[in-house]
């Protein structure tokens, strides 16, 4: 079924994240705050706080729609564990192909440049009825009486919004709507059918792309200046509620 867009929040908000789970060890050594976000023109910036727990133990994922992190570390000495893990969505135009990351001072960073936009898929609609579609797929029916095929004007872009426009003298009628495609629909294989006044559009479902392990950075990258005060704001927004979070919910061991 369709879906609506939301804008993506610059606060990552509660809605956004898996649980936040701890390991069973009778104290847990620290709680994590929430995994902040930051954007610039070209990219988005993902930083998650991870006091104690060492490299070595992170494993970090990323497919086109979501971030995982998780990692536990014993505490030296006590019966505490670090502990992360947090599963964040993704902007949908974050490409995940070329994420990124880095771990410094118990913060993880991760960079996801944005994908660049391209022209909107313009559909011609065929007046022929549609050949019934093998796998799953999305099919969307708008009625659109007195016009014909070569009246409409369909379009979709890379966010997965259908406009569909279209008008005439002939008959005077006219028709302005607009919809939202589901995450997965696979747009460059959409098609388009006008028949007896009733607009199909059938858009496969896209295969899910596997997870893509994210190897952690053994120093700190080359940045331009705008690059470095995005991390450098991100990783102090991490800290700063990871400090917050200490001091409200401490556990002395």
């Amino acid at each position: 079924m369709l879906s609506m867009l939301h804008p993506m929040p610059m606060l990552l908000d509660e809605m956004m994240f898996g649980p936040l789970t701890a390991h069973t060890h009778p104290f847990l050594a620290s709680n994590a705050a929430r995994p902040t976000l930051s954007e610039n023109d070209s990219s988005y910036v993902i930083a998650i706080a991870a006091p104690g727990v060492r490299s070595g133990d992170l494993k970090i994922t990323v497919d086109h729609r979501s971030l995982k992190v998780v990692g536990e570390t014993p505490s030296r000495g006590t019966m505490s564990t670090h502990v992360v893990n947090w599963t964040v969505n993704l902007p949908r135009d974050a490409d995940a192909d070329l994420a990124t990351a880095t771990h410094d001072d118990g913060v993880i960073t991760v960079h996801l440049p944005k994908k660049q936009p391209s022209e909107p898929l313009t559909l011609l609609a065929s007046t022929e009825v549609p050949e019934p579609c093998e796998g799953p797929h999305y099919s969307l029916t708008v009625s659109a009486p007195g016009l014909a095929a070569a009246d409409l004007s369909i379009s979709i872009d890379d966010e997965g919004a259908v406009k569909l426009t279209g008008s005439t003298e002939r008959t005077g009628a006219r028709i302005k709507r607009s919809f939202q495609l589901p995450e997965d629909a696979a747009i460059a294989r959409a098609h388009a059918s006008h028949v007896d006044g009733i607009l199909t559009i059938s858009v496969p479902k896209a295969k899910r792309a596997p997870e893509k392990h994210l190897e952690l950075a053994s120093t700190k990258p080359k940045q331009s200046h705008g690059q470095n005060q995005e991390a450098t704001a991100a990783h102090q927004a991490a800290a700063g509620e990871a400090g917050k979070e200490e001091e409200e919910e401490g556990v002395m061991v």
